[in-house]
């Protein structure tokens, strides 16, 4: 081949790699995430699409609405406090002040089987997802560090006394519109089992690590989303969950959660009244910062069933 053919090839190759953009370097305003925007200052980066009535229920209690979007930017308005808004939680907001669910406990479908011996499953619904600082890249097809961090998951759950956590390592890719309809059929496989909990674990997307980190006791620390699907028959229930969950992370470890996206669809939370979609870190999180979130969580989230006044 002449050179100059070589040389077209070359040029051809790296004009497909620019337009994959991937990895994205920190700051880049297109392509891998939203900005929401309260007033004329940025207050959220995802990449969970928002779309106008879409709510976030902040860590400090605020409520707060879309009620604009154009192309990657978005605009939120404060609502006011969430307790107004969807009532309050209890008086306090120690695990143990704070009720069962109200609509659908999720102990009463298996009362005799204390909560910690049920079923816990961890999925990830996009598993090619990454960490560039750990793996150069933010997706793997054949699977991202996104299952290290739910690998450390299912092991701060089991020191924490749950004695039966499943943490599925399905491939879904790819990832696209059809990444839910898949993971939900190797989920549909566990609901006999009247699973407790049911984890989809993600990352999100922003321009740096600074905009998803924390930290407690000296070190830094992922901060985590949880995402509720208002598109499901469980709503109510999985945003009950979500906010004593919340209620229960900020009395022991604040800042943890970086708060509740209420978003359009369902993600498979149709299925439970206990499942729940978390957003940790996103791609340039340090995956050490990551897994120390998760042993957190899990150490939350025990208090928090234990508050329930079961053993």
């Amino acid at each position: 081949m002449k050179r100059w053919a070589w040389f077209l090839l070359g040029a051809l190759l790296a004009s497909v790699l620019l337009l994959l953009g991937r990895p994205q370097g920190p700051g880049a305003p297109e392509g891998s995430f939203y900005t929401l925007y309260l007033g004329s200052q940025p207050f959220l980066f995802t990449e969970i699409p928002p779309a106008v009535g879409d709510r976030f229920l902040s860590s400090d209690g605020m409520a707060l609405e879309v009620v604009g979007r154009e192309g990657r930017g978005a605009w939120l308005k404060v609502l006011g406090p969430a307790t107004e808004i969807y009532g309050p939680l209890a008086e306090g907001l120690l695990p143990e002040e704070l009720p069962a669910l109200s609509v659908k406990d999720l102990t009463a479908l298996v009362p005799r089987t204390p909560p910690k011996k049920r079923l816990v499953v961890i999925y990830h619904s996009h598993t090619d997802e990454s960490y560039i600082p750990a793996r150069g890249i933010d997706s793997e097809p054949e699977g991202g560090a996104i299952l290290e961090v739910g690998g450390a998951f299912k092991a701060a759950l089991l020191d924490q006394g749950f004695t039966h956590v499943v943490h599925d390592l399905t491939n879904f890719w790819p990832h696209d519109e059809g990444s839910y309809a898949r993971s939900r059929r190797a989920v549909l496989e566990y609901l006999q089992e009247r699973p407790l909990f049911l984890w989809d674990v993600h990352r999100d997307a922003g321009p740096g690590p600074e905009v998803y980190r924390t930290s407690y006791g000296g070190r830094s620390i992922s901060q985590i989303m949880m995402v509720v699907g208002k598109g499901n028959p469980f709503y109510p229930d999985n945003l009950t969950f979500a906010r004593s969950l919340m209620a229960v992370m900020e009395s022991l470890f604040p800042g943890l959660i970086k708060g509740i996206f209420l978003a359009e669809g369902t993600y498979n939370q149709d299925l439970s009244p206990g499942a729940l979609l978390l957003e940790v870190g996103n791609q340039w999180t340090p995956l050490e910062e990551a897994i120390l979130s998760m042993d957190l969580f899990a150490r939350g989230l025990s208090r928090w069933v234990q508050g329930l006044g079961r053993p």
